[in-house]
C-alpha cells in the first residue's frame, strides 16, 4: 500500500501546478498526492562503457521505489570516461565532477524531491553524486554500476585475463616490437569485454568501495559484475537484486526522516569523521586510486568537515596494506567480492582497533553489525591483519624542496622505491609522450611533468596513459615520472603526483630545469631537487624564478576552464572547483 503522508513530504507541500505537470509526466493523480517523490539520479550514457547499462537499473529502482510506495522520476546527467577522455578531453574531466555536482544539487532543489537514489559509475561521477549528497542532505542511496567481465588471452606475460589497464601497456609493448600488430588490434577488441566499470583497482572501483564503507550503498554493491557472466545485454542479477533492495531501502528510509523525524536517514548525520576515516582506511587498505585524495577531501568540505592529504599520510602509518588489485597483481576486484569483499576487508582491520563499531550505515546496520556478517574467504587475497602485504596502507606523501606529493607504493616495485635520476622537464603530457615514444626517454631518467595541475593545466589531467607506456615499453622499473598532475588507479610503477604547490601557483616543480639531479626515496618519504648532491634551498629556488626562464604556457579553453583554473582550491583539499571565490 501506498504511504499516506499527512503533509510532512515536502513535495506533498508544493502547489496543484506542481501537482499537475507531474500527472502530466504519466503520474496518477492520487500517486502524486499520496506519494514521496523519489529522485533515480542516473548516470546512463550510450557513449559510455560504464555507464550504457545503468537504463535497465535504474527502471529497475523506479519499479522498486512504486511497490514500496513511493513515486520515482528517473533524471540523467552527463557522464564521461577518463578512458576515452585521455588528451585534450582530459582537461575537463575534474572539472565535469564539481559540474556534475552542482547539477544534481539543482535538479533536487529546483523539484524538492523526498529522497534519491543514485546509479552511478565511473571515476567523476560517483564522486560528484556523493558531494551532491552531502549538500542536499536528504535520505540517499548509491547503487553503483558493477565492473565489466573480463578477456582470457595469452598475448601479455602474466595475465591469463585482461583489464582495461592492461590496454594501456599493451600499447607500449606495441611501440618496443613486442607485440604483433593482429595481437595489438586483438586486443583492442575484446578486452572490453561487457557494459561496466574498468574492472582493476582505479578510481571507479575505489569510489564504488567507498560509498560502501560511508554506509550509502549495500554490501558487496562495490565488486560485484555489471552484466550475467556470458551475456553482454543482460543485467547481472546480483546488481538488479542490489537495485530492487536500494529502491525499497529508500522508501523507508525517506518516511523515517519525514514522516518520523528520524534524521539518521540523514547524510549529514550518517558521513561524519569517523566515517570519512573509515573510507580512508578501506581505500588504503586495498591500494586503492590515489584520487581518493582527491574526492574524499572535496566530499568532506561539503559537510564542513576537514579531511586532506596530510589525513591519507598519517592514517595510512597505521593502516596495513592487506590487498593487491590490478594492475598492481593478477587480483580483478571482482575477486576481492569473492573473497568477501570490503566489509570482510574492513573486519581485519577492525582485529587492529581501527573501527568504530557504532557508525550507523543508511541500512540502519551500524558498522560493527556489517562486520560481524562478513567474513574472510580467501586469505590469499584479502590478507589477514596480522600477516598484512605490508605494514602500511597504499598510499604515501612525500615531502621536500618540491612540496608535497602522492605515490600509490602499493603499485612500486621496492627497487624503485629509491631513485635519483637526470630530469627531463616537459611542460604537457603531450611533450613528455612524443619524447617517451620517440625514444628520447633513458632509463634512470625522471620524467618531470609540470604546469599540468588544477589550475595550471587547465584541469589536472591524469597522466596513466604515459605511465602505463613506459611500463609497456619496458621502464616501468627504470624510469620515474613526477607531475603536479595526476594519476589514475590505474597506474602502476614510480609515479609521484598531486605535486603540491602546483607550477602554476608558484610551486618549485615548475623551476626544474632539464637535468636537475632529482632524488626520491619513498622509504624516507622524500621528493628533492639536489644541487651537488644536497637539497636545493630557497635562495636557489628566488635566483630561478628572477631568472624570468621559467615561465608557463599561457592556455585558455574558454571561460568556464578560465573560472576554474582561477577558482579551483588546492590539490591537497580536493581541487575543488569555486574554493577560491
Amino acid at each position: 500500500m501506498p504511504l499516506r503522508p499527512t503533509g510532512s513530504f515536502r513535495t506533498a507541500r508544493q502547489s496543484d501546478y506542481a501537482r499537475a505537470l507531474y500527472i502530466g509526466t504519466g503520474s496518477h493523480p492520487l500517486d502524486v498526492l499520496q506519494r514521496p517523490k523519489i529522485g533515480i539520479v542516473s548516470s546512463a550514457d550510450d557513449s559510455t562503457a560504464g555507464h550504457v547499462h545503468l537504463h535497465q537499473l535504474a527502471r529497475i529502482v523506479k519499479e522498486a521505489v512504486y511497490e514500496a510506495g513511493g513515486e520515482g522520476y528517473i533524471t540523467n546527467i552527463p557522464a564521461g570516461c577518463d578512458g576515452i577522455a585521455q588528451g585534450e578531453g582530459m582537461h575537463w574531466s575534474l572539472l565535469s565532477r564539481d559540474l556534475g555536482a552542482g547539477a544534481v544539487e539543482a535538479k533536487v532543489q529546483m523539484h524538492q524531491f523526498d529522497a534519491l537514489v543514485c546509479i552511478s559509475s565511473c571515476d567523476k561521477i560517483t564522486p560528484a553524486m556523493l558531494m551532491a549528497v552531502a549538500r542536499v542532505d536528504v535520505p540517499a542511496v548509491f547503487v553503483t554500476g558493477g565492473l565489466m567481465g573480463t578477456y582470457s588471452t595469452d598475448k601479455i606475460p602474466g595475465r591469463a585475463a585482461l583489464g582495461t589497464s592492461d590496454i594501456k601497456e599493451a600499447h607500449g609493448m606495441h611501440l618496443a616490437g613486442k607485440l604483433a600488430d593482429a595481437e595489438y588490434e586483438q586486443i583492442i577488441e575484446h578486452t572490453c569485454a561487457t557494459p561496466g566499470g574498468c574492472n582493476m583497482m582505479g578510481t571507479a572501483t575505489t569510489m564504488s568501495l567507498v560509498c560502501e564503507v560511508l554506509g550509502l550503498s549495500l554490501p558487496g554493491n562495490g565488486t560485484i559484475l555489471a552484466m550475467a557472466p556470458g551475456n553482454k545485454g543482460e543485467l547481472n542479477p546480483e546488481l538488479a537484486r542490489l537495485g530492487w533492495e536500494a529502491g525499497q531501502l529508500v522508501v523507508r528510509r525517506c518516511a523515517d526522516y519525514w514522516l518520523r523525524g528520524d534524521r539518521t536517514a540523514l547524510p549529514s548525520v550518517l558521513l561524519g569523521r569517523a566515517a570519512f576515516e573509515h573510507a580512508v582506511r578501506a581505500v588504503l587498505a586495498v591500494g586503492g586510486s590515489t584520487n581518493a585524495a582527491l574526492h574524499l577531501p572535496a566530499i568532506a568540505a561539503q559537510l564542513g568537515i576537514e579531511l586532506s592529504v596530510e589525513d591519507f599520510d598519517q592514517l595510512s602509518r597505521t593502516t596495513p596494506l592487506l590487498g593487491r588489485f590490478r594492475p598492481a597483481s593478477v587480483y580483478f576486484p571482482t575477486d576481492l567480492g569473492l573473497a568477501g569483499g570490503i566489509w570482510a576487508v574492513m573486519k581485519e582491520l577492525r582485529q587492529g582497533g581501527l573501527v568504530q563499531e557504532e557508525v550507523l550505515t543508511l541500512s540502519g546496520k551500524t558498522t560493527g553489525q556489517l562486520m560481524d556478517e562478513a567474513q574472510n574467504l580467501n586469505p590469499q587475497i584479502i590478507a589477514p591483519f596480522a600477516k598484512p602485504l605490508h605494514p602500511e596502507g597504499g598510499m604515501r606523501v612525500l615531502r621536500g624542496n618540491l612540496g608535497c606529493a602522492l605515490v600509490k607504493v602499493s603499485a612500486v616495485e621496492s627497487s624503485m622505491w629509491r631513485h635519483r635520476g637526470p630530469a627531463r622537464v616537459f611542460p604537457c603530457e603531450e611533450e613528455a609522450r612524443d619524447a617517451l615514444e620517440g625514444g628520447c626517454i633513458k632509463p634512470g631518467d625522471v620524467v618531470v611533468v609540470n604546469w599540468e595541475g588544477p589550475a595550471g593545466g587547465p584541469g589536472m589531467r591524469e597522466l596513466s596513459l604515459l605511465a602505463a607506456t613506459a611500463h609497456g615499453m619496458g621502464l616501468g622499473n627504470s624510469v620515474s615520472l613526477v607531475t603536479d598532475g595526476r594519476y589514475s588507479g590505474a597506474t602502476r610503477g614510480p609515479c609521484i603526483g598531486h605535486v603540491d604547490p602546483e607550477a602554476a601557483r608558484g610551486g618549485p616543480i615548475g623551476l626544474v630545469a632539464e637535468g636537475d639531479e632529482i632524488d626520491i626515496d619513498l622509504y624516507e618519504r622524500r621528493l628533492n631537487l639536489l644541487v651537488e648532491g644536497v637539497p636545493a634551498d630557497e635562495a636557489f629556488f628566488a635566483a630561478r624564478r628572477q631568472s624570468g626562464q621559467f615561465a608557463g604556457p599561457q592556455r585558455d579553453y574558454g571561460p568556464l576552464l578560465r573560472f576554474y583554473s582561477q577558482s579551483v582550491g588546492p590539490t591537497s583539499t580536493g581541487a575543488v572547483m569555486g574554493a577560491g571565490v
